[in-house]
């Protein structure tokens, strides 16, 4: 299955950090005409344009960050790569650095270093819809990795009157690699024991109707949509109408 992915290009000029104005006027410049090369698909002098930015303003994250495009686009990705590592020195929350890394690392089938990329973009701006997007792409084909061997649970199931009707060991907890686990440590309470760090993720529901209780979804959050990066699983019961129940899973942070 090929997958195309968004790249993120800066199409608007950037703040400049010059005290003169004959560079800050060389520099709009090389700018300006670099989004028209890049607009041509013209990238060899695209990239002329941007490495003379460079050289005027070492700190260009505009130069930087559609270099590293124009280099996916060159099929380049270990060299994109090196060029936006240097821009997220810069502003380590830049999220289309972030975006367009993850792009350069699915290219090269590097699809934990490409999710993780995509989720840093996210967690710099929630509202980056490329990157969402690039996300979602990613994690519908991708396996759930099982750490079951890293952690456990147990689900419970108590009746109207707090009555415990029984338990089950959960038996699979799958994770999306980096991405999943790092959801799942946002929404878990973390404690220490012998100087080993765990998570544990708490959730108590009321069943409204008659329910087959089997497991529950770790998601990633976007508006209205979701993406779903990891599950638990257990053998479960049957809830009736007015029982509760409760999960509790510890992970080992590995």
């Amino acid at each position: 299955m090929k997958i195309i992915f968004a790249l993120c290009l800066l199409t608007t000029l950037s703040v400049l950090p010059f005290s003169f104005a004959q560079e800050n006027e060389e520099i709009n410049y090389l700018q300006q005409a670099s989004i028209e090369k890049i607009q041509e698909k013209k990238y060899d002098e695209a990239l002329s344009f941007l490495d003379k930015i460079i050289k005027l303003d070492s700190n260009n994250i505009f130069a930087y960050n559609n270099k590293g495009a124009i280099l996916i686009e060159q099929e380049k990705y270990d060299e994109s790569i090196f060029v936006l590592e240097k821009s997220l020195a810069i502003n380590e929350n830049n999220t289309e650095a972030w975006n367009n890394k993850g792009i350069a690392y699915s290219k090269k089938l590097d699809y934990n270093n490409a999710l993780f990329s995509f989720f840093n973009s996210l967690k710099t701006d929630s509202t980056n819809q490329i990157a969402y997007d690039n996300t979602k792409k990613l994690s519908e084909i991708l396996p759930l990795l099982d750490y079951s061997e890293f952690g456990y649970g147990v689900l419970q199931v108590w009746d109207s009157n707090g009555i415990l009707i029984g338990s089950s060991r959960i038996h699979t907890i799958g994770l999306l690699p980096e991405i999943g686990f790092e959801v799942f440590k946002d929404q878990s309470k973390t404690i220490e024991v012998n100087g080993k760090k765990f998570f544990i993720f708490h959730d108590t529901k009321v069943a409204t109707s008659n329910e087959y209780v089997g497991g529950v979804d770790i998601k990633l959050f976007k508006d209205s949509d979701e993406i779903i990066v990891g599950e638990i699983k257990t053998h479960g019961f049957v809830a009736r109408a007015g029982n509760y129940y409760t999960y509790d899973i510890i992970l080992l942070d590995i």
